[in-house]
């Protein structure tokens, strides 16, 4: 699910926390915040979107790879 958004004269932003982002859907926005796991590839599918990366300070996944 990509969230939106669109606000007069802001910049288009979407907001996918998926484990399959669709990188070329995404290119579409100005700003993408996806979380830390992507590679510098995955990042140039995003075409001249900026991505901004999520980290939470506050929750761990259960198959974080710092866990084993």
């Amino acid at each position: 699910m990509i969230l939106a958004v669109l606000l007069a004269a802001s910049p288009a932003i979407a907001f996918e926390y998926s484990d399959n982002p669709p990188f070329e859907e995404l290119a579409a926005f100005d700003l993408v915040v996806l979380d830390d796991r992507f590679s510098a590839a995955d990042l140039k599918r995003l075409q001249n979107a900026k991505a901004l990366a999520y980290l939470s300070v506050g929750e761990v996944a259960d198959d974080a790879p710092y866990l084993s």
